[in-house]
């Protein structure tokens, strides 16, 4: 009996390809943050300039809205919010804008003078460069009441009305101040009134986070003079 040698087939296992894992590129990279946050930089800066808003949080938080961005992240400093605002003026309004600025400071100049009984002080957007007419001038003044101060403008001739104004200071407590609501020059002006034993102590501005900076009518003057 034949037999035939049975022939050994060699089964080679296949082994499972490996599954390339894809890369995939995140959203989250360096630059795309960068680009977020410059995008909502010039849109805040937008809104502050068309729309008037002075608290420069809101801003961020309206512009993150329009944007359909998550608002807790990518948020600029409110110095790269100022400072893309002073651009966005000297680029839409190169002319006006040093006009604008030299004739609220001249309405400025005339409301101090005239509330030089009670250590006035210019500050706000006026002081930091940013004259927008939407705006109003904000002065602080000190004294006993704020009757004395309503007194005074009344005498002058200039129609006013008074509300409250809350501020935050550094210690995180609050306090309300009379707030007087006046024109000058057809020039919207808000007075605060604090008493005389505020003047060595600044609020914080809701606009830029910062201690609120006050110049004299005697400061004015040297500032323009440098």
């Amino acid at each position: 009996m034949n037999t035939h040698p049975v022939s050994k087939v060699k089964f080679s296992a296949k082994t499972p390809a490996k599954k390339k894992k894809k890369r995939t590129k995140s959203n989250s990279t360096p630059n795309s943050f960068e680009f977020q946050r410059q995008q909502i930089c010039e849109l805040a800066a937008r809104i502050i300039h068309e729309d008037g808003i002075r608290d420069y949080h809101k801003a961020k938080l309206r512009a993150c809205e329009s944007l359909h961005l998550k608002s807790n992240t990518f948020l600029p400093t409110n110095e790269e919010i100022e400072f893309a605002l002073q651009k966005r003026l000297q680029l839409f309004e190169p002319s006006t804008c040093g006009q604008s600025n030299n004739a609220q400071m001249g309405s400025a100049i005339d409301m101090l003078e005239i509330l030089s009984d009670f250590q006035p002080r210019v500050t706000g957007n006026l002081i930091n460069g940013i004259a927008l007419e939407k705006l109003p001038i904000e002065i602080h003044v000190f004294s006993k009441s704020v009757e004395l101060v309503t007194d005074e403008l009344n005498w002058r001739g200039i129609s006013n009305f008074v509300i409250e104004k809350r501020y935050r200071y550094s210690n995180n407590k609050y306090a309300n101040v009379p707030l007087i609501i006046c024109q000058l020059d057809q020039r919207d002006i808000e007075i605060s009134v604090f008493n005389e034993r505020e003047l060595h102590r600044s609020p914080i501005c809701p606009t830029n986070g910062k201690i609120y900076k006050r110049l004299s009518l005697k400061q004015l003057g040297l500032a323009a003079s440098i």
